[in-house]
């Protein structure tokens, strides 16, 4: 579920506030900020954009209809960066929860994209696996398992190019990747299966990015990361931001990329 809010300005503190109360059913669902689309600001002591997630308090000798795992009653959660995540357990047959989104009031618009996942829905489908191939300068073609790092991040070796492809993942999802070179050459979006990059031509890679299409992308999050001669490894990346090192021209020495229901 994508969440879209109207907003609401407030001149005197330069923050721009929306919010919305979501009604979800019994069970437990992750509330997740993927993307932050403009730079975080700190504005009267708080990072913004951000998103505050509460659930509204029981009436006077009633049991609460939801609780937000591992907080205490009453206190609400700060989403802040991007792949921060909370879950939210609805105790009763349903529960109302409320997102509210912080943004400076120069920006157009928050520039946030949340997802509202229910765990109990995500894993029912199993987590297809990734299917990971790489050419690597010297040692040829290379796969590896899921999860695991693709080409050794203590070497020199440079990536030329890579492959990705899902394995029982059905026809309603698939996986999309690019590569980023020498020179700040950017690579159309491919599909999952092709080859991207080079091979045999000393063309190495400076990074990459990865994401989900299909019906049922909102279901999963990919996550990413990628190391480099230079030494530097990066964060974990997600859902086609871009991973490269801060050096112009680093060079690309292995990848790491997981699929997972709601979480990376």
């Amino acid at each position: 579920m994508a969440i879209n809010l109207p907003a609401v300005r407030s001149a005197a503190t330069g923050v721009v506030s929306a919010a919305q109360v979501l009604t979800l059913p019994a069970g437990q669902h992750a509330v997740s900020l993927r993307q932050c689309r403009h730079p975080v600001l700190l504005l009267q002591g708080m990072p913004a954009p951000c998103i505050q997630l509460a659930v509204p308090p029981p009436l006077p000798g009633m049991p609460p209809k939801a609780r937000l795992l591992g907080l205490d009653p009453g206190v609400s959660a700060w989403l802040t960066r991007p792949g921060d995540v909370m879950m939210v357990e609805v105790l009763a047959d349903s529960a109302p929860v409320i997102i509210t989104t912080y943004s400076p009031s120069t920006y157009p618009d928050a520039g946030l994209d949340i997802r509202v996942v229910a765990v109990h829905t995500a894993e029912s489908r199993k987590s297809p696996r990734i299917d990971a191939m790489a050419h690597i300068s010297r040692r040829g073609d290379v796969r590896m398992a899921d999860g695991e790092w693709l080409g050794q991040p203590e070497s020199r070796l440079a990536i030329e190019g890579f492959a990705l492809k899902l394995d029982n993942a059905g026809s309603d999802l698939s996986v999309e990747y690019k590569a980023y070179a020498a020179g700040g050459k950017e690579s159309p979006w491919t599909a999952g299966g092709s080859f991207c990059g080079s091979k045999g031509r000393r063309q190495h890679l400076s990074g990459i990015a990865v994401r989900l299409h299909g019906k049922h992308a909102e279901q999963f999050d990919i996550g990413y990361k990628a190391a480099f001669a230079s030494g530097h490894v990066t964060d974990v990346r997600r859902n086609g931001e871009r991973c490269g090192s801060p050096e112009a021209n680093d060079v690309l020495v292995a990848i790491r990329v997981k699929i997972s229901a709601g979480m990376f």
